[in-house]
């Protein structure tokens, strides 16, 4: 029984999560970490790897220490099989150093709540998200999120609402310096902007489309049961929740406006979906259906790494 296995949090757990992530990074990334080998190569593939596997990491601590979940290992292992149902996600190193930059943004908003250092937490988060754009420009529409947290934390004091902005300008700066010290060229904000892309004709693969479908599902399912939830919590608590919330529609809008779709940008939903779709199955009374939703991730997953491993797209 896979709920009855990960109802718990054990350190078995993530080294499973560990060992399966790095099989499905290598399987689906084989072509670019074996070809051309060479110490450079296999330098950036660990880097990458790494970067993905700090990114669960923090997210798992952004569950636990913020109760977002029950003490189990759902969320991490969801990670891992969302990334394996849609392993375009692996593709493009940038948008994998993007999402892991908007998880540490997502960490410093969430714990807005403990009302603690707000002003130091509210530029981390802004700045995070500021050097997350430079590396995929439409996750500055994570950039609201920080406005939405302060309203819903109750923290709307003038400085607030300023501190994002100097975060801003802060990257800017950098990034103009850094651009005239080793480019020997101005940073102009035409180079940064990225226009919106509206063409799903990358959308045309059986792989892909068997997981967008997956994944579609799965979010409407969890979020109807996550809106319930939310009505029955406590006020402190709810806060939190909702900005999980706000979080997953957010990426979505990524999703739509994202210049080259090619699936990598689903990579931004598997944040905050992983822990609204962890409530969903630590809440059903019917552990059943839970096994059920596990299995159909871990079926579907292999279904497309042998459509992969054959070539069918």
């Amino acid at each position: 029984m896979i709920t009855s296995f990960f109802k718990s949090t054990k350190p078995f757990h993530f080294f499973l999560v560990i060992l399966l992530s790095l099989f499905v990074f290598v399987f689906y990334r084989r072509e670019v970490v074996f070809q051309d080998f060479n110490l450079t190569s296999l330098s950036i593939n660990l880097l990458v790897y790494l970067t993905l596997l700090f990114t669960i990491a923090v997210q798992s601590f952004l569950v636990s220490k913020n109760n977002l979940t029950q003490k189990s290992s759902f969320n991490s292992i969801l990670l891992v099989l969302f990334v394996a149902i849609i392993p375009a996600t692996l593709i493009d190193n940038n948008v994998i150093l993007s999402n892991f930059f908007i998880v540490l943004a997502l960490r410093r908003l969430v714990s807005l709540k403990s009302n603690i250092a707000v002003k130091k937490k509210i530029f981390d988060a802004a700045f995070w998200i500021g050097i997350a754009s430079l590396f995929y420009f439409w996750v500055i529409l994570f950039f609201p999120l920080i406005f939405i947290a302060i309203l819903i934390f109750s923290l709307g004091q003038p400085k607030n609402w300023i501190i994002p902005f100097v975060a801003l300008i802060v990257i800017a700066i950098c990034s103009v310096s850094y651009n005239l010290l080793v480019n020997n060229s101005f940073f102009f904000l035409e180079n940064y902007f990225e226009p919106i892309g509206l063409s799903t004709i990358n959308y045309n693969k059986i792989t892909l489309v068997i997981g967008f479908t997956i994944l579609v599902v799965l979010t409407i399912w969890s979020v109807m049961f996550y809106l319930k939830k939310l009505r029955e919590l406590v006020r402190i608590k709810r806060t939190t929740y909702v900005v999980i919330l706000y979080a997953l529609f957010i990426a979505i809008a990524v999703i739509v406006v994202a210049p080259n779709k090619n699936g990598s940008e689903f990579i931004f939903l598997f944040t905050p979906l992983a822990i609204i779709a962890t409530n969903y199955i630590e809440g059903l009374k019917d552990k059943w259906f839970g096994e059920f939703f596990m299995w159909l991730l871990v079926l579907t997953s292999l279904a497309i790494l042998v459509l992969q491993f054959y070539a069918i797209s």
